[in-house]
């Protein structure tokens, strides 16, 4: 057996199934149609069950589908995404262009040229502990803002506004790119239930139909009755 229970092989393998589908067909057919001889309303109340678990089986598709696609863009789309969402936030912390580049004074400098050096200086300072307590590369799950080791610049900017605001858009953009690929990460993640769900799911609908097959006999076999 490629798997290590009977259910999962019957549900896992299209051939098994479709004997199963045949089985189930031959069963309900001897049982309902020619054994218990249903008659017309009980058919109708028939509709209820074949229906009911046709709808459990499509729920379990559903989140089969949803577990698939989850997976795919997470791979695909998601983690390239936040991969790139968390780089630039590092790299704008670390290295952003003109922040900490030495600064000498001019004859065409403005009067604040020193208070202008002087937060310059310390938004570099203050940037570079920051991104020295986040890792160069997430590897593994990315986590959410607040425990990569990013914290607030902590000062506001009179001079280098733009900076300040670059971090804080950049460190938005990774908190709600890190929240979709969490929810990715967490659909593509099925709970026992689920996984039950997504096991029972093929045999669900091969019974539904085999009992609608069975259905349509039934009601020709009535009829003819008639």
């Amino acid at each position: 057996m490629r798997y290590d229970t009977i259910i999962e092989e019957l549900s896992a393998r299209p051939l098994y199934l479709f004997a199963v589908f045949l089985l189930l067909l031959l069963v309900l057919h001897l049982v309902l149609v020619f054994w218990i001889k249903l008659g017309d309303k009980a058919w109708k109340r028939m509709d209820y069950v074949w229906l009911g678990t046709a709808i459990l089986g499509l729920l379990a598709a559903s989140a089969q589908a949803d577990r698939f696609l989850s997976k795919r863009y997470l791979e695909n789309f998601e983690r390239p995404r936040t991969e790139t969402a968390y780089q630039l936030l590092r790299s704008t912390l670390d290295s952003y262009p003109a922040l900490c580049a030495p600064r000498h004074r001019s004859s065409a400098s403005p009067p604040d040229f020193d208070q202008m050096v002087e937060e310059q200086q310390a938004l570099c300072k203050r940037a570079k502990e920051i991104a020295a307590k986040m890792p160069l590369r997430i590897t593994g799950v990315f986590p959410p803002l607040e425990q990569t080791g990013f914290e607030s610049l902590g000062q506001d900017a009179k001079y280098e506004t733009w900076f300040v605001s670059e971090v804080s858009r950049t460190a938005e953009q990774y908190r709600q790119q890190q929240k979709r690929y969490a929810e990715l990460l967490d659909a593509g993640t099925l709970s026992g239930g689920e996984e039950m769900m997504t096991i029972l799911g093929p045999l669900l609908l091969a019974f539904a139909l085999a009992l609608r097959v069975t259905k349509v006999t039934g009601d020709i076999r009535n009829t003819r009755i008639k």
